[in-house]
């Protein structure tokens, strides 16, 4: 939760001062790169029996063609969903874009639905009817509303549904190369090489900059160049380290456990981004994002129940 907060209320400042969501959205797979390649440089070590060797933090991986074709979709789904993810508060508000976020399970259901034929029960529906409703409640009455920034976090929702169910299926398939710590490193040095020249494009070609984007770069901007650059390093690794987090705390603990914490988390990012940011929603406004976050607690609940 607080890595996650931390990571929002950054992001925004660096959107804030530096309005190129494409090339930020780069820099933050290409900071967590940089910071995890060194753990695979070996360093010296003492062997029990007191000889010296050259052994890695972490062991490098040695992936088959399979295991490459494998993750090369997973790959392009997360530079998807992370592009459009920092698109969302670049056009809109912290608050608005995770509020809309929390609509993530609808895309969880309907993908489930068509890939693995699964039928849920019925307060599962009504629990996604309600973040519907929620989602649509707040689009309605936020002062903030973007059509862009609704656009890109259903966009965003939909790559990141199915990126985690293919990303598990993934580690299902091979669990002595593919740990979770693995997966994630490699899925993050597939997504920058993806996202990479697709970037340099929007950048170049002036498309990346909005002019809406640029127009919201007021609260929190930060106009010295070396706390700017400090500031995105550090958001950088703040987004690498919290998503390892994520996706090792998914492999460990029951699902159940996780989806309430992320749905709780989702509400806590809201709420700091208003303190923070000095925004605020009209009543109609806390009344969707209650409703939307009610319903994605609900449905977290009943949809893995047995």
């Amino acid at each position: 939760w607080s890595l996650n907060v931390v990571f929002g209320l950054c992001n925004k400042q660096c959107l804030n001062s530096w309005p190129h969501p494409w090339a930020l959205a780069c820099s933050h797979l290409a900071i967590g790169t940089l910071c995890m390649l060194p753990l695979y440089i070996p360093l010296p070590t003492r062997s029990p029996s007191g000889a010296l060797a050259w052994v890695p933090t972490r062991r490098v991986p040695r992936l088959t063609k399979a295991e490459l074709h494998t993750l090369l979709p997973v790959a392009a789904l997360l530079s998807v969903g992370h592009v459009t993810s920092t698109l969302a508060p670049a056009y809109g508000t912290v608050a608005f874009s995770n509020i809309v976020k929390t609509a993530e399970p609808l895309f969880t259901c309907a993908c489930s639905m068509v890939l693995h034929r699964r039928v849920y029960s019925t307060p599962v529906y009504l629990a996604l009817l309600m973040v519907v409703s929620g989602v649509a409640l707040v689009s309605c009455r936020d002062v903030n509303f973007s059509s862009f920034s609704l656009m890109a976090g259903m966009v965003s929702n939909a790559a990141f549904a199915l990126y985690s169910i293919y990303a598990k299926r993934a580690m299902q398939a091979h669990p002595e190369v593919l740990t979770p710590r693995t997966a994630y490193a490699l899925l993050t040095m597939g997504s920058l090489t993806i996202l990479t020249p697709l970037a340099l494009l929007m950048e170049w070609s002036g498309a990346g900059a909005s002019r809406l984007a640029a127009a919201s770069a007021s609260v929190g901007a930060l106009r010295t160049g070396w706390r700017l650059a400090a500031l995105l390093g550090f958001t950088g690794l703040v987004q690498y380290v919290s998503n390892e987090i994520a996706f090792c705390t998914l492999s460990m603990i029951h699902p159940v456990t996780y989806a309430v914490a992320n749905t709780l988390k989702r509400s806590i990012v809201v709420a700091s981004s208003l303190v923070f940011f000095q925004q605020s929603l009209p009543p109609t406004g806390y009344a969707g994002a209650f409703m939307a976050i009610a319903g994605a607690f609900i449905y977290s609940v009943y949809s893995v129940a047995p």
